[in-house]
């Protein structure tokens, strides 16, 4: 645990996440606390307080995309630079040391199990993953152990998800993600609407949909409580072999005014998928795609020819295989905007 008396200042800090300067504080408050504590205890003081003042730092370089970094809003384009590597590699050296020790001041239910990762941005854990259990159980407490902005629900089910949808924990969060069961199957879609129907969403940016079918994306088109959604993941696709009728409902939907990035991973583009996502482009003011998916040699020569694409700010599609000669024609087409 860290020194006594470091309640306040922690406080401080979910009161405030996107101030940098009171997380600074807290590390200057570990260093020079550290010394009254036993050895192993004040390695782990102050390697935080040197893991909090290198994510800081790197955090503080040009974003990237959007569609890439909504969560951790580090710019991967900022790779190749010398000092953002150093950095990488300091706080990867520093997590690997006292990840463990870290993760032990969590409660213990908000603790990760089953494998599931524990993510830090700027020095402190920003994400949950948890079961319907755990978290109706819970809601009600302060949450004021780490700067949360994300939450991963898990095995929700209906009765759990009015309870949710009707707490106001909901509203300091500015992403979600339906991260699907222990079984590997998504969401039933009338969960995802009960949740998407909380009064208490009006500040979410980005929503994460693990194997989304054509209702579950029709759940989200159809919420009426979004009003500054910025970004739709989608990973997979489940019951049917492609996602074009749930980007239409996308497309169509007046209730999604903020919407301007959308990313797939996980899945073989089709002919309907790219056909919907060129009217998207056109008919919306969304300008960021994200296409970490199989984007196959004939469709990747769509991309390039089509005139629907023109007013993309970002086109990223890293995580396909495309030939030398296909990348100098996506180059040609896209110059800057293109992601590869």
């Amino acid at each position: 645990m860290p020194p006594p008396g470091y309640e306040p200042l922690l406080r401080a800090i979910c009161a405030n996440p996107d101030d940098d300067t009171v997380r600074l504080a807290y590390a200057d408050w570990l260093d020079e606390n550290a010394p009254a504590l036993k050895p192993r205890a004040r390695a782990s003081a102050v390697g935080r307080a040197e893991f909090i003042r290198c994510q800081v730092r790197r955090a503080s370089f040009p974003e990237g995309p959007p569609v890439w970094e909504e969560s951790v809003r580090i710019s991967k384009d900022a790779v190749g630079f010398p000092e953002w590597e150093e950095l990488d590699g300091r706080c990867t050296e520093l997590f690997d040391r006292f990840w463990l020790t870290w993760q032990s001041e969590l409660p213990e239910w908000a603790r990760p199990h089953d494998g599931m990762p524990l993510w830090f941005e700027r020095g402190f854990p920003y994400q949950l993953c948890l079961g319907g259990s755990v978290l109706t159980k819970h809601f009600e407490e302060p949450w004021d152990f780490c700067p949360l902005h994300r939450l991963c629900v898990l095995e929700l089910g209906p009765t759990q998800a009015r309870k949710l949808a009707r707490s106001s924990l909901l509203a300091r969060f500015t992403e979600l993600e339906f991260g699907g069961t222990h079984g590997g199957s998504a969401f039933d879609s009338r969960i995802v609407e009960t949740v998407l129907g909380s009064p208490h969403l009006r500040g979410l940016r980005a929503i994460h949909l693990l194997y989304p079918d054509a209702a579950t994306l029709a759940a989200v088109a159809a919420a009426d409580g979004l009003p500054n959604l910025r970004m739709i993941a989608l990973r997979g696709c489940q019951g049917a072999r492609s996602l074009s009728g749930g980007l239409r409902r996308i497309r169509r939907s007046e209730r999604l005014p903020a919407l301007r990035a959308i990313f797939l991973t996980e899945y073989t583009l089709t002919a309907a998928d790219l056909g919907e996502l060129e009217l998207l482009v056109t008919e919306t003011e969304v300008d960021e795609l994200a296409l970490d998916a199989w984007v196959s040699p004939a469709l990747q020569g769509r991309l390039a020819r089509s005139p629907h694409f023109a007013r993309l700010r970002v086109l990223d599609l890293r995580g396909n295989r495309i030939t030398p000669a296909k990348e100098a024609v996506l180059r040609k087409r896209f110059g800057e905007t293109l992601r590869i």
